[in-house]
């Protein structure tokens, strides 16, 4: 009878034992996921702001410069003479000459950027303004009316606004363990 009572008590021990390491285990996965995808949303933030800060001043210059000037006939002769493969040379060589390669570099960040965030996933209206934005910033190159000007405060208030819901659409995960760490007397919102 002894025997059996230091079995039960022997296999309690050990059931309890290996029980808690299961759940202590489970807990630890749990939070590790909590945690990846809390720093994945951090870093889609950081995509997102990275993409504005190149976006705007690639859109402050474009909106300085005057507007596209249509090509004489004569520039028209001189292109077809010259051949697409010269024509493209010698307007690489011109823009270098204007801007250095400034240009060429703010470009190639701006669509790094667009491109990190292409890969992430967005809320739908991030995403839309985003495109709204590429767009706009495309029309600008080549048309730089006053009407396109202007219609840069819209687009970057969709892009201020697309920024908030960002940083709000943070992971349930996140938003429940800071709710559960608010002291009892805090007001819920």
């Amino acid at each position: 009878m002894e025997v059996l009572a230091l079995t039960i008590t022997a296999a309690a021990s050990v059931g309890g034992t290996l029980l808690g390491a299961v759940v202590g285990l489970r807990g630890a996965r749990s939070i590790g996921r909590e945690e990846r995808t809390e720093a994945a949303h951090g870093e889609t933030v950081r995509a997102f702001a990275e993409y504005v800060s190149a976006l705007v001043p690639i859109v402050a210059e474009l909106r300085e410069l005057p507007a596209v000037p249509s090509s004489s006939p004569l520039e028209s002769v001189v292109n077809q003479l010259r051949g697409e493969a010269a024509t493209y040379f010698a307007t690489r060589r011109r823009e270098q000459e204007l801007f250095g390669g400034r240009n060429r570099e703010q470009a190639a960040r701006l669509a790094a950027a667009a491109v990190d965030l292409r890969l992430r996933p967005l809320p739908q209206g991030v995403r839309d303004a985003i495109d709204r934005a590429n767009n706009y910033v495309e029309r600008l190159g080549q048309d730089r009316s006053d009407e396109m000007i202007a219609a840069w405060p819209a687009i970057h208030s969709d892009l201020m606004d697309a920024g908030a819901e960002l940083r709000d659409s943070q992971p349930r995960s996140a938003r429940v363990r800071r709710w559960r760490s608010r002291p009892t007397d805090a007001p819920r919102s």
